[in-house]
């Protein structure tokens, strides 16, 4: 992708996922609502709940002042130290709570995102993720490789209608340092 696009693009994605701060809950609602999926941050190795690496707190960081303008009303996340912590930045920006949910029960989180019909972001697994995304939009979705954390999914539902489409966070964080994965 060209610098020339990128603009247009970073546009149309906040375009998306945006909403009139002040809306009710019931306009949102009838006006539509999206469900941003996300990957924890990159992680340190070993054990059972590592921390997120120094690139990872960059990529925690981006996503907040990235997602922090725009009308989030929730934010979910598996009860771990690395997705706690992708979120952790958002949460304080917006002065939200991090509502904790089950990985390997993923229905109950899909009947209250379904429910509440509210912007959100939703951060757990790479493989979790690609299999909530497939249940929220009732559609295909590919697995997520380990090593991948640039992959993101947005769900937009208005109506009975549902839209689906995959974002690589790296095309739109174009000032990341350099990795240390």
């Amino acid at each position: 992708m060209t610098d020339r696009f990128r603009p247009a693009l970073i546009a149309a994605i906040l375009l998306l996922f945006a909403g009139v701060a002040r809306q009710s809950n019931a306009d949102e609602a009838a006006s539509g609502y999206s469900l941003l999926l996300v990957r924890h941050a990159e992680k340190t190795s070993g054990g059972f709940d590592p921390e997120l690496t120094d690139y990872g707190q960059s990529r925690a960081q981006f996503l907040a002042g990235w997602r922090s303008a725009l009308n989030v009303r929730t934010i979910w996340s598996s009860d771990f130290k690395r997705t706690r912590n992708t979120v952790r930045p958002l949460a304080d920006k917006l002065g939200l709570d991090i509502y904790i949910y089950d990985p390997g029960n993923q229905y109950y989180l899909v009947d209250d995102l379904l429910t509440a019909k509210v912007n959100a972001v939703v951060v757990g697994h790479s493989n979790t993720i690609p299999a909530l995304a497939a249940m929220l939009c009732k559609c295909e979705v590919a697995p997520m490789e380990d090593t991948e954390y640039e992959r993101a999914f947005l769900i937009e539902k208005t109506g009975d209608s549902t839209d689906f489409s995959e974002i690589n966070l790296n095309e739109i964080w174009t000032d990341r340092p350099a990795a240390d994965h």
